[in-house]
């Protein structure tokens, strides 16, 4: 069914529908092959549909928190929808639905976080099946100070949101002092995680805050091996003890363009362009300095003209 896509500015949660292979189950001795399969992937893609495809919550260490996701039931029949999820904070699920004709049924997902667990982004999935068809929710947890004296917001730019092998990933970043200081000094850590929850980029850096409200622009060049696939950003702040996280997911799709043909192309074509400028004012310096010099014979001493007696022999005449 169709998803919709539900966008947050200090966390990001993503639900990605998951693709779904199967085989028809259905027969009709009346109908062609073709028909009864037309029918069964028609029917295959309308079993259910979820109201979110990503979910994000942001949560302190020794905290329980609730959200939830719905299923409809897009089948003239009742379904039996099991679910599931990997990410073991997720607490009494409700393993077993059954969804009675046009229903939907709300799923509430407790959250609970141990004491000592680590300031971090940790990603899981939710797990949803009925027959042949599955989809997944990606979660991202967000675990940070309860009485950090800052708040993170991270924003991904929207030509960012899908990049290619290789490309860059733009973001603006808004650091808001919740107390009153002159100056902190602050660590802010990069990083980048695919949807196994695995560290695929790490950069970090100290900066001076002395105002209130700081807004950062940053660029950051994928490494060539994050290949094609969803992956969450986060940017993660820690002053005094404390830590402040923001988190938000984007998509690299497609190779990305050969840096290395666009330098030699781009050399060329400098080299090209110098050559065309040298030749053009070499040209002009050629004619400048041919007027020039037709300039001075028109300005030079005035040439004698002789009248025809002139060279008359006068001996004739004595």
């Amino acid at each position: 069914g169709n998803l919709n896509n539900t966008n947050t500015v200090a966390f990001t949660v993503n639900v990605a529908s998951g693709s779904s292979t199967s085989s028809s189950t259905s027969t009709s001795s009346s109908s062609g092959a073709g028909s009864t399969n037309a029918t069964s992937a028609i029917n295959i893609a309308k079993v259910f549909s979820l109201d979110k495809d990503q979910i994000s919550i942001k949560i302190s260490p020794g905290m329980t928190k609730t959200t939830e996701f719905s299923i409809t039931n897009l089948r003239p029949t009742p379904i039996t929808v099991l679910i599931s999820s990997n990410l073991k904070e997720i607490e009494n699920l409700n393993n077993n639905l059954t969804l009675l004709v046009a229903t939907t049924e709300i799923v509430p997902l407790n959250i609970s976080v141990a004491v000592d667990k680590a300031f971090d982004v940790y990603l899981g999935k939710i797990y949803v099946k009925s027959g042949n068809v599955k989809r997944e929710i990606s979660v991202s947890m967000e675990v940070v100070s309860n009485d950090s004296l800052y708040d993170v917001v991270l924003n991904i730019f929207n030509s960012s949101k899908i990049v290619p092998v290789g490309g860059r990933v733009g973001m603006n970043i808004s650091l808001t002092r919740l107390a009153e200081s002159k100056e902190d000094e602050v660590k802010l850590t990069y990083k980048i995680k695919d949807s196994e929850d695995k560290v695929l980029f790490s950069s970090s850096e100290t900066l001076s805050i002395s105002k209130q409200l700081t807004n950062l622009v940053k660029e950051i060049s994928l490494p060539e091996t994050i290949g094609e696939g969803r992956y969450v950003l986060y940017v993660q702040l820690d002053y005094s003890g404390k830590t402040a996280i923001s988190s938000s997911w984007f998509e690299v799709k497609g190779e990305g363009m050969d840096y290395t043909l666009l330098w030699v192309s781009l050399s060329v074509l400098i080299i090209l362009t110098v050559i065309a400028i040298c030749w053009v004012v070499i040209r002009k310096r050629k004619i400048n300095s041919v007027k020039h010099s037709e300039k001075e014979v028109s300005l030079g001493s005035p040439i004698p003209l002789k009248e025809p007696w002139d060279n008359l022999s006068l001996s004739g005449f004595k």
